[in-house]
């Protein structure tokens, strides 16, 4: 029927501090109403992170519920690659304590992974994920077991786009708007870190609505015998929009006489 609710946030970004909390009351049409609060605490350490939460909730005529937990997420390197670690213990008063724990990272820039294992009062469970990015589309897959029962799933996302002046690309990158940036004869160019462009020298770059975006062209991966004739394009899109852009360069000849 109607909630009323009140927040109050505050951050201390030079002691890596994020603080939160709410108060609520929700009135029902059985005139029946129910009220809560949340508090949630964040806190880095040297990229460990620390978060606490607790949380109350009372319905008219029923019992308190409440809640309480902690957890933490470790980063580490393996192989120069960024992983991380967390583990997560919380408890309500309806389902008792429940841990978790697992951990998630790339393998490289198209192979990730996550792996959990969580224990409730009477119930063990386990999921594992991966995906892996293709240049056209991203597929992940997924296994999960909860006491005797388990699933898996399979999927395949990305995007078709068609224009007058790049033609079909096939892409796993899912934006409302999006900028298809071009620079032709040069396969495999990168731009703001995106997947390399295909054989015609098109890559395609998710952008933000009514916001000013900079392409760059990753320089680092063309021939030398490319010169860039700019390196940077600026677009500000409406919703929904997909804007195609050509990098002008020029290619020349170096001579060493010795």
């Amino acid at each position: 029927k109607q909630r009323y609710e009140s927040i109050i946030t505050y951050q201390l970004p030079e002691m890596n501090v994020f603080f939160n909390m709410s108060a609520w009351k929700e009135d029902y049409w059985d005139s029946s109403s129910e009220v809560g609060a949340n508090l949630n605490l964040n806190k880095s350490f040297n990229n460990i992170s620390v978060s606490l939460n607790a949380g109350y909730s009372r319905l008219q005529g029923m019992e308190n519920d409440y809640n309480t937990g902690i957890s933490l997420s470790v980063p580490f390197s393996v192989f120069d690659k960024s992983q991380y670690s967390f583990s997560g213990i919380n408890y309500d008063r309806r389902n008792g304590t429940n841990f978790n724990t697992g951990v998630s990272g790339s393998i490289n820039s198209r192979l990730s992974y996550n792996a959990s294992i969580s224990q409730s009062r009477n119930t063990t469970g386990s999921a594992v994920s991966a995906s892996y990015l293709f240049d056209e589309v991203q597929t992940s897959a997924s296994y999960s077991q909860m006491g005797s029962s388990s699933s898996s799933t399979f999927q395949v996302g990305g995007s078709i786009i068609g224009l007058p002046d790049a033609g079909i690309l096939f892409t796993p990158v899912k934006n409302d708007e999006i900028a298809v940036v071009q620079m032709e004869d040069m396969p495999g160019v990168r731009f703001n870190g995106s997947m390399p462009g295909d054989k015609k020298g098109r890559a395609v770059i998710p952008l933000t609505a009514y916001n000013n975006n900079t392409i760059t062209v990753n320089a680092d991966n063309l021939p030398q015998s490319v010169e860039l004739t700019e390196n940077a394009i600026n677009v500000t899109p409406t919703e929904n929009a997909i804007i195609y852009k050509k990098v002008k360069y020029r290619k020349i000849n170096t001579y060493i006489v010795k």
